[in-house]
């Protein structure tokens, strides 16, 4: 028996989520945009904070960053939002986005609501700092 879906379902299955908003809207990002090319994956390095000497491995975007346990990168830091920062791909280049985190997010040691990133930027998020890195497969 299959279920009734009125337009009011489909209205609310096809809103953007606050996250898509944001990333349309102030960077003109989707989160869809790009996939990550198949010959890459992202590394980060826990260089700081609670989870120091951790390392976390991503092959799949978007990659999420934050104190659930369902993130790429679920930290320990009470300082940071449970979905705190996201990190898509776009025109052959990542960048990473703030969520409206509380505390807020830098990259080299500058503040942030996006920004483009290179292999070896380091990323702060609460105590927190990670070093991304690009890698080939």
């Amino acid at each position: 028996m299959g279920r009734d879906f009125d337009s009011k379902y489909f209205e609310e299955q096809s809103k953007k989520s606050p996250i898509d908003e944001k990333m349309e809207t102030k960077f003109g990002l989707k989160p869809d945009d790009e996939r990550m090319p198949p010959d890459l994956k992202v590394e980060f390095s826990v260089v700081a904070g609670p989870d120091k000497g951790a390392n976390f491995v991503s092959e799949e975007l978007p990659i999420f960053i934050g104190r659930e346990q369902d993130a790429t990168v679920p930290l320990a830091d009470n300082k940071i939002s449970r979905k705190h920062a996201t990190i898509v791909y776009k025109n052959h280049r990542f960048f990473l986005i703030d969520l409206g985190s509380r505390n807020g997010t830098c990259v080299n040691g500058k503040k942030v609501e996006g920004a483009a990133l290179r292999t070896g930027d380091l990323l702060q998020m609460g105590d927190s700092v990670l070093s991304f890195e690009v890698k080939p497969k």
